[in-house]
């Protein structure tokens, strides 16, 4: 009974080694995996240790990382913590603004041009002055910033998409964050077409593109070099 208390107690530090290691790696799900057979294997042996890692493990990440993916969605949770990005976000509206106020008026003129030609003729007064209330909300500065910090995530969600990413290690699972990925992850989210409103980038064309590409450029000179530049305060 003294034997198997302390073999398990040795088990559990041992543990918590490999899931401080891992996350330090950011490879905790298969440090999370590799626990879950070692305890699997005090109990029942070897098929303990196969089936805990292969299988009981594997489910366990699945179940977490699915929980994880809704509640990224639900709190706005991303690599870089949501005050930091509203930071970056206001930093480039800050010093973009006149760009951004272009599409704003390029995208009211294409509204106005599709009005007169009577596309809107099928809705009521009331519904008309809705949208134009709508669509002047949807510029204003709370949601632009709301837009920009969040394409910030997509950046990062496009870096984890990538096929041959650049890794500090075999199992790493924090690549995205990497600056050669982030910047890759970049392109591949200006080249990606929007297919609402958002602003603002209402369509495609080059003047999206253009601002598009400054976004990508502006955030990796803030996050990887000059993080003061908009107030950021690194941490330790």
């Amino acid at each position: 009974m003294e034997t198997g208390l302390w073999i398990f107690i040795i088990a559990t530090v041992i543990s918590l080694i490999i899931l401080k290691k891992s996350w330090d790696y950011d490879a905790f799900p298969w440090g999370l995996m590799l626990v879950v057979g070692i305890f699997g294997f005090l109990f029942f042996g070897i098929w303990g240790l196969l089936i805990g890692i292969f299988v009981v493990g594997a489910i366990i990440n699945f179940a977490l990382s699915f929980i994880f993916r809704i509640l990224s969605k639900i709190f706005d949770i991303g690599l870089i913590r949501k005050r930091d990005r509203i930071l970056i976000a206001k930093g480039f509206l800050a010093e973009h603004k006149n760009e951004i106020f272009a599409l704003f008026k390029k995208h009211a003129g294409a509204m106005d041009l599709a009005r007169r030609a009577g596309f809107f003729s099928k809705l009521s007064e009331k519904q008309v002055e809705d949208s134009t209330r709508e669509f002047g909300e949807m510029y204003s500065e709370k949601k632009l910033i709301d837009a920009y910090s969040r394409y910030i995530n997509e950046i990062y969600a496009e870096a984890n998409k990538l096929e041959n990413p650049v890794k500090r290690h075999k199992w790493d699972l924090g690549s995205a964050g990497l600056r050669e990925n982030f910047v890759k992850g970049g392109q591949k989210w200006i080249e990606k077409p929007f297919m609402d409103s958002r602003p603002p980038f209402p369509s495609s064309g080059p003047e999206t593109t253009e601002i598009k590409k400054k976004f990508v450029e502006f955030c990796e000179n803030v996050i990887f070099d000059n993080p003061e530049r908009v107030g950021i305060v690194p941490s330790n």
